[in-house]
């Protein structure tokens, strides 16, 4: 017996987008990317009840998706990721798709000062490469490693560790229709490969 079998709430859980009590704009949103068949990676975020959980798993019920559920204010840790995720993730999906992590109660995740992190550092001539763990990298900057969507080339990033804080969040729109939110922070390339932030946008137009 499964859980929609006896739990009311599941039972009677939306299937689908249209099922769902959202503003139109934001079903429109969800179904367009049900119509493009490929699920990117979404943060949704608000208070209690709005229907987030329902959202996320309507999305996967809708492109045929295996998924699992994760929630953070129970399961947390490197131990989750290295065996219930990292096991899920590495086994072939039974519907030919590929597959979804739910993490659920995100805001319960932590990460302990022991977690490990590439660090990358660069010079004239090289680039250095070592393991460090967050505590030893809280507040210092450091390279991570990216890609250039244009030249598709491998880059390095400036890359921060915070404790905790919050940024303002913008809403980019890209020629395909395509929307995006990001910080000021965030890098994007333009069509000759050069890197540019939100931030350095703002000023070039308020120039």
């Amino acid at each position: 017996m499964n859980n929609s079998e006896y739990l009311w709430v599941e039972k009677y859980r939306p299937q689908s987008i249209d099922e769902c009590v959202l503003p139109a704009e934001l079903k429109k949103t969800f179904n367009d990317i049900v119509k493009g068949g490929q699920l990117p990676n979404l943060l949704l975020a608000g208070t209690a009840g709005l229907g987030k959980t329902t959202v996320a798993k309507a999305l996967c019920n809708m492109l045929d998706l295996d998924y699992i559920m994760i929630n953070g204010s129970e399961e947390s840790g490197i131990d989750v990721l290295r065996n219930k995720i990292k096991q899920f993730a590495s086994t072939v999906s039974l519907s030919g798709g590929y597959k979804v992590v739910i993490l659920d109660e995100a805001d319960y995740l932590n990460c302990f000062d022991g977690t490990q992190l590439i660090q990358f550092s660069t010079s004239d001539s090289e680039v250095d490469i070592k393991i460090d763990t967050i505590n030893n990298l809280l507040g210092t900057e450091f390279f991570a490693r990216s890609v250039n969507p244009v030249t598709l080339e491998e880059c390095l990033t400036p890359a921060y560790v915070i404790e905790k804080g919050e940024a303002e969040v913008f809403e980019v729109e890209f020629d395909d229709g395509s929307v995006m939110k990001c910080t000021e922070d965030h890098v994007f390339f333009d069509e000759n490969g050069n890197e540019c932030k939100i931030k350095d946008m703002l000023k070039m137009l308020s120039v």
